[in-house]
C-alpha cells in the first residue's frame, strides 16, 4: 500500500479529484466516490493495513480523522463505514474480509 497524500487544502478543495488522484496513484484504490454501498471505494487490499488506509484516506480527503467506524454486509459484500461531523464513506472490503474470514 503506497499512498500519495495530497495536502489538506487540496483536500478540502475537492474531495473527488483527492480521491481520484489516490486512485491513479494506488492500484488497490478503485470503484467509485464512496458516497454509499452501491458507490463504495473498493480496497484490494487483503491485509489488515486495509483498515489504516480507509482511515488515510478518509482524512486525505476531509481534512480530519473520522468519529465512528461501523461494519455492515450487503448482496455478499463486505463494508466498512466510516462517518465524522457531516461526512461519510463507504469502502468495500470484501477482497480482505474473504481472505481474512474465507467468506
Amino acid at each position: 500500500m503506497a499512498l500519495c497524500l495530497c495536502p489538506v487544502s487540496c483536500s478540502q478543495a475537492n474531495p473527488q479529484a483527492t480521491l481520484q488522484h489516490l486512485k491513479t496513484t494506488d492500484s488497490g484504490i478503485q470503484g467509485g466516490d464512496g458516497q454509499s454501498m452501491e458507490t463504495a471505494i473498493v480496497l484490494t487490499e487483503k491485509t489488515p493495513a486495509v483498515i489504516r488506509q480507509e482511515y488515510v484516506i478518509f482524512e486525505s480527503l476531509y481534512g480530519f480523522r473520522p468519529d465512528i467506524q461501523g461494519l455492515s454486509e450487503k448482496d455478499g459484500h463486505h463494508y466498512d463505514v466510516l462517518r465524522g461531523k457531516d461526512k461519510t464513506l463507504y469502502f468495500d472490503i470484501t477482497a480482505y474480509w474473504q481472505h481474512e474470514y474465507g467468506k
